[in-house]
């Protein structure tokens, strides 16, 4: 019953738009169901990209490295990134410690 009244009382105001209602509610409805149970994935997918993380990784280095090599393997290594920036005269922040600043914020 209160329900039926609010919808009534909805209808009557001016900036109430039906088909925008139905579809926030179904987003709404959705939204719901992804909290509850989680954000939907590929499973299959998100098993290949487990099964080949490492072989995945190795490529994207290999393939990004190589105008930088600041990488050995998979590590990234802080002394050939501070030789890159000698290299091409980059200055970069330091901690008060004296060591390159490497927080995400500041490759930003």
């Amino acid at each position: 019953m209160a329900t039926a009244e609010l919808f009534k009382k909805m209808t009557a105001l001016n900036e109430f738009h039906l088909p925008t209602a139905l579809f926030r509610g179904k987003y709404m409805e959705a939204i719901a169901l992804m909290e509850h149970y989680g954000i939907p994935i590929d499973i299959e997918t998100l098993m290949i990209l487990k099964e080949n993380w490492l072989q995945i990784q190795e490529r994207l280095i290999k393939e990004i490295d190589k105008d930088y090599g600041v990488y050995d393997g998979t590590t990234f290594k802080r002394t050939k990134f501070e030789q890159y920036l000698i290299n091409n005269n980059i200055s970069w922040v330091r901690t008060k410690e004296g060591y390159l600043e490497l927080k995400d914020e500041t490759f930003k």
